[in-house]
């Protein structure tokens, strides 16, 4: 009798340290998920990034695929115009000629770069913040990295770079410790309101920055 007792007890304790050990994994893989940092890598990525390393808006005149498309009121002509490496900082209103108007409250676009490239560390995005007319005036931002467009791994989680200006321009950027090697980068832009408006989009490497894209380079290039 005892000894059933004894291996009873022991199958309890078992199930009781197994129960435990599940939940402490949960609770860590919840934070590593939840965390704000937006300098954190989850995943892979190369050598550590020097602090002399170049800042270069390296996606200038890349192509970029949207989730949705601009609405008519606030166009994005020929898809060109968040990577057109251009950002207008006097912006102060959402019916200037410079934004792209979205009526979502969750924005997605994926840019290629053309190639694969070993020195990407980092994003930024320009997103204009009022609270007149259902604009949005809170972000959240998400950066993505994949070598494919098929499997995505977390860069980080880009934040204002100073304090937020309403009826104006934000800018918002996460850097990476270590290099990111992908030819594919994903942000998405989830606000607290009907619309999100977009100004500029870039993906910042160590390497020689590509040239600001005119809309005639644009129009040149859709009727080449």
């Amino acid at each position: 009798m005892k000894k059933f007792i004894a291996i009873i007890l022991s199958v309890l304790f078992l199930l009781c340290a197994c129960s435990e050990t599940v939940e402490n994994t949960s609770s860590v893989i919840e934070e590593s998920f939840s965390s704000k940092e937006p300098s954190a890598v989850i995943g892979g990525g190369g050598g550590p990034v020097p602090s002399d390393a170049k800042k270069a808006y390296i996606s200038n005149g890349a192509k970029y695929t949207s989730a949705i498309q601009a609405d008519a009121l606030y166009p994005d002509s020929y898809n060109s115009e968040l990577t057109d490496g251009s950002v207008n900082l006097s912006i102060d209103t959402y019916n200037h000629e410079s934004l792209v108007g979205f009526l979502t409250k969750t924005y997605s676009v994926v840019i290629d770069l053309g190639e694969m490239n070993d020195k990407i560390y980092g994003a930024r995005v320009s997103a204009y913040l009022d609270t007149d007319a259902g604009v949005s005036d809170e972000l959240e931002i998400s950066a993505y990295y994949s070598s494919d467009n098929v499997k995505w791994t977390v860069m980080g989680m880009p934040k204002l770079t100073g304090n937020k200006q309403l009826r104006a321009l934000n800018e918002y950027e996460c850097l990476t410790k270590n290099y990111i090697s992908a030819r594919y980068i994903k942000i998405t832009v989830s606000g607290n309101n009907a619309w999100v408006f977009l100004e500029e989009i870039s993906v910042i490497g160590d390497d020689e920055e590509k040239a600001a894209t005119t809309f005639n380079d644009v129009v040149d290039d859709v009727y080449a």
